[in-house]
């Protein structure tokens, strides 16, 4: 549930209602300067392989974690947790997942070759698929589609034990480091954890456990970043991990409460948040929707014949953009006319992700000036 606001401030950002009206408005005016300034730092994901854990190298076993591994691409291509319920035609590949396999690759476990206990696994299996045979099957599924330039998502969790806190670390607490980096990777999303001091003071363990609105809004514009979750967590005996995430999407603000049994519990509350809304923002249709809309699309800025192949290179390098045509240059402007099956803002989002495009505010206009 996100937080009411008082107001809106700016693209997608929010005013957070607290008991002092000049704390919100002071609170606004970071959020409204922060979703103008920063700008996504990309990193690309390989989209179309999945792992599972195996106890053997036989075929008869690699040939039966195939399917596993196959849901696990298409929740990372589709971005969609459920895509196999709300596609059938998808769950049906499962069965002959084995048949799209490209190539596969055997990982030893740490500390594997010291286990005593035969029924634990023992390897990590990567299955790599044909990229062909799954854009085939999603596309006739009509399923959504989230290119492999994503978000890098920065991410701070303290954890409590006893009177003592720390961040959460491979070192200091490997449960919960390891659920976050897997679930991450399940769902497609590229994690920083925990995130790296940008631009000044880092965060301090004081602060990460306040999760105040401000620390989260000025460790966002701190970072330079567009996605930040702040999280803090405790176990308790008998009861589980309580906690509670801040997630920090472009502007708005999001409150999350942990309540699970174990770590993986703890992790799927944040990922799950921010996956679903960069899934909803970035995804966008295939199959027969792809002969649905036509837009039209304005870049200036363009001072020279290098500005325009280079802005070229990377329009055509959007996944989801269909049948780019150029309708007219005037002066250091081009206007395109382009297919894409989702909306006008779903649009909008997609082309502003990469660095290139700076968006300009015309209404009822998709326009973006060309950055060099």
């Amino acid at each position: 549930r996100c937080t009411s606001f008082a107001r809106r401030a700016g693209r997608g950002s929010c005013v957070i209602a607290t008991g002092n009206t000049w704390r919100g408005l002071a609170v606004a005016s970071l959020l409204a300067a922060l979703s103008a300034a920063t700008h996504a730092e990309l990193r690309s994901i390989d989209l179309f392989s999945g792992e599972v854990l195996a106890s053997t190298r036989s075929n008869d076993e690699r040939r039966q974690l195939a399917g596993k591994a196959l849901e696990n691409a298409y929740i990372r291509i589709t971005g969609d947790a459920d895509v196999l319920a709300k596609y059938p035609s998808l769950r049906a590949t499962l069965d002959r997942a084995h048949t799209y396999i490209a190539s596969y690759q055997y990982h030893e476990l740490e500390n594997s070759l010291d286990n005593s206990d035969d029924d634990q696994p023992a390897l990590r299996l990567t299955l790599a698929f044909d990229q062909a045979a799954l854009r085939r099957a999603i596309s006739a599924a009509g399923a959504p589609y989230w290119q492999a330039e994503r978000p890098l998502l920065r991410l701070w969790l303290v954890e409590q034990r006893g009177s003592q806190r720390h961040f959460v670390t491979a070192a200091s607490s490997p449960a919960l480091y390891q659920a976050l980096q897997q679930r991450a990777a399940l769902r497609g999303l590229p994690l920083e954890l925990p995130a790296s001091a940008r631009g000044g003071a880092s965060l301090t363990l004081r602060d990460a456990w306040a999760l105040s609105n401000t620390t989260l809004v000025n460790t966002a514009q701190r970072n330079a970043a567009e996605q930040v979750l702040l999280g803090k967590v405790a176990r308790r005996p008998g009861v589980g991990w309580l906690g509670e995430w801040k997630v920090y999407d472009n502007g708005s603000i999001e409150t999350r409460r942990i309540d699970s049994r174990n770590a993986a519990g703890v992790a799927r509350v944040a990922i799950d948040t921010i996956a679903g809304r960069l899934a909803s923002r970035f995804s966008v249709g295939s199959g027969n929707e792809l002969a649905g809309n036509v837009f039209e699309l304005s870049i200036d800025n363009l001072r020279e014949r290098s500005d325009y192949l280079r802005m070229i290179e990377h329009l055509e390098s959007l996944d989801g953009l269909r049948n780019i045509k150029l309708l007219d240059i005037q002066g250091q402007r081009c206007r395109f006319s382009f297919e894409f099956a989702g909306s006008a803002s779903k649009a909008q989002s997609l082309i502003a992700l990469n660095r290139h495009f700076a968006q300009q505010n015309y209404a009822g206009e998709l326009s973006f000036s060309w950055q060099r």
